[in-house]
C-alpha cells in the first residue's frame, strides 16, 4: 500500500477531546477552522482508553479471530502479524469517522490512526505499547509509529507502511529497536533489514510470517533513509526535551516565514501549513520546517523552537520580529544561542492580548545567528506563526 498523492496532504481531522491522539503525516496536518482549537500533532503515549480496547475486541469478533488465541502468541509475533493486519485493513486518506474508536470499523486515516488501531489490537491482548513520534522527515513532515515492549527492549513497528526491521532481514528474525535503525546501519544497508508486508487482507493468524511479509519497501513519500533523517524523535515523556529548528536564509537583506497580516490563529496556521508543506516538498532538505515547530508548549514534554538565520554578516545589525498567538499574560523566553549573535531584545516577553508582535534588534557575530524560543509557562500553548528578519542599513562613517 502506498500513500496516494491526492491524500498525501491529509491527516486526522476529527478527533475526540481527550482521546490523546493527533497526527500530522504526509506531509503535514490540516489547520483548524476559524474558532476551533488547534489539536497537537503529538499522539499521547499513555495506555489507550478502555473504549479503544472494547472497539479492538469488537474488531477481532467481526474478523472471526479468536482474541484468546492471539493473546497466547509471543508478544513479538503478535506485533508482527497485527502490523500486517492493520496495514491491510486501514487505508491512507482523509479520516471520515467522527470518533477515533470508529477506526476499528472504518479505517481511513493517517499514520496516527494506523498506530492507534495497532496499539488497540495489541493492548487488548495484554501487550504494552506506546507511540513513537518522528518529527520533520523529508516529504512526510511528522510521522507516528508504534513501539512494543518485548521485555528487554521496545521494538519498532510502522503499521502505516506495513514495516518493521530485523537483524537478518527475515520476517521471523530478531526485531530491531528504533535506535538500531537510526544509527546501526547505513541507509543502503537498511534495505537488507526491512521487512515489508502485503497490503491484501490475509488470514494473518495462520499464514507463515514469510508469506505475510514478502514485499519490497516502495512508498512514494517514504524512504528507508527517512527513518534516520528525522529532526527529532519523541515518546512524549514529561522529562523529554524536543528541539525543532526553523531555518531562514537572508536574501536581499530579508528573510521570513508565515503571514504577518493574519489576524486570527486559524488564518495564521493555514498560511503556516501551506508554506511548510511547500518547503517540505522541494528538493532542499536543509530548509525543511516541521509544521509543529510553531507550537511552544510544555504540555507533554518540554519543547524549544530554534530559529537559525543564515547568510548574515558578522558585525551587521538586524531586526527580528515574531508574531505570537496565545492568551493575555502568557510569557515567552527568547535568547541568542551561544555567541552567534548579540540579542538586544527582552529575554522574557509577556503577551498582550491574543496576538502579539515582538520586535528586537541583534548584531550578528557569526554567519548564522541562532535563537532559542520557548514557552516560559508550565502549561498552555503559545503559537509562533510568523517570523521576519531584516537587515538594518549600515550608517556611513
Amino acid at each position: 500500500m502506498r500513500l496516494r498523492p491526492d491524500h498525501v496532504r491529509k491527516t486526522l481531522a476529527a478527533l475526540v477531546a481527550g482521546a490523546g491522539l493527533a497526527s500530522a503525516c504526509s506531509p503535514q496536518g490540516d489547520a483548524p477552522a476559524d474558532g476551533e482549537t488547534a489539536v497537537s500533532a503529538d499522539p499521547d503515549s499513555r495506555a489507550l482508553p478502555a473504549t479503544a480496547l472494547t472497539a479492538a475486541r469488537d474488531w477481532y469478533a467481526s474478523a472471526g479471530v479468536d482474541i484468546d488465541a492471539v493473546a497466547q502468541l509471543p508478544v513479538d509475533e503478535r506485533a508482527r502479524r497485527l502490523t500486517q493486519a492493520v496495514y491491510a485493513f486501514c487505508e491512507s486518506g482523509p479520516q471520515t469517522v467522527s470518533h477515533i474508536d470508529a477506526l476499528f470499523e472504518d479505517c481511513v486515516t493517517a499514520c496516527g490512526g494506523f498506530s492507534y488501531v495497532l496499539r488497540g489490537l495489541l493492548e487488548s491482548t495484554g501487550a504494552q505499547t506506546r507511540y513513537i513520534n518522528l518529527y520533520n522527515i523529508p516529504n512526510q513532515g511528522n510521522h507516528t509509529a508504534v513501539e512494543v515492549n518485548l521485555g528487554d527492549r521496545w521494538a519498532f513497528y510502522d503499521p502505516t507502511f506495513g514495516a518493521y526491521f530485523t537483524r537478518d532481514g527475515e520476517a521471523d528474525g530478531p526485531v530491531l529497536i528504533l535506535n538500531e535503525i537510526v544509527a546501526g546501519y547505513s541507509a543502503d544497508e537498511l534495505e537488507n533489514h526491512v521487512v515489508q508486508a502485503h497490503d491484501e487482507t490475509a488470514p494473518f493468524m495462520s499464514e507463515p510470517l514469510a508469506s505475510l511479509f514478502s514485499e519490497t519497501f516502495d512508498h512514494t513519500y517514504m524512504t528507508l533513509e527517512n527513518y534516520q533523517l528525522a529532526e527529532a524523535r519523541s515518546r512524549l515523556d514529561a522529562r523529554e526535551l524536543i528541539v525543532l529548528d526553523i531555518p531562514l536564509v537572508l536574501d536581499g537583506g530579508t528573510a521570513g516565514i508565515g503571514d504577518f497580516d493574519a489576524e486570527t490563529v486559524a488564518d495564521a496556521q493555514s498560511a503556516w501549513l501551506v508554506q511548510t508543506n511547500a518547503i517540505l516538498l522541494d528538493d532542499d532538505l536543509a530548509n525543511d520546517v516541521s509544521y509543529v515547530s510553531h507550537e511552544l508548549s510544555n504540555r507533554k514534554s518540554e519543547r524549544v523552537t530554534t530559529v537559525s538565520v543564515s547568510n548574515v554578516q558578522p558585525g551587521h545589525r538586524y531586526e527580528i520580529s515574531l508574531v505570537l498567538f496565545g492568551r493575555d499574560g502568557q510569557e515567552v523566553q527568547i535568547s541568542a544561542m551561544g555567541r552567534s549573535a548579540y540579542y538586544g531584545g527582552r529575554n522574557r516577553v509577556r503577551l498582550t492580548g491574543t496576538r502579539s508582535v515582538e520586535t528586537a534588534r541583534f548584531v550578528a557575530v557569526e554567519n548564522t545567528a541562532r535563537f532559542a524560543v520557548r514557552n516560559f509557562n508550565p502549561t498552555g500553548t503559545v503559537r509562533m506563526l510568523a517570523i521576519e528578519v531584516d537587515e538594518i542599513p549600515q550608517q556611513d562613517g
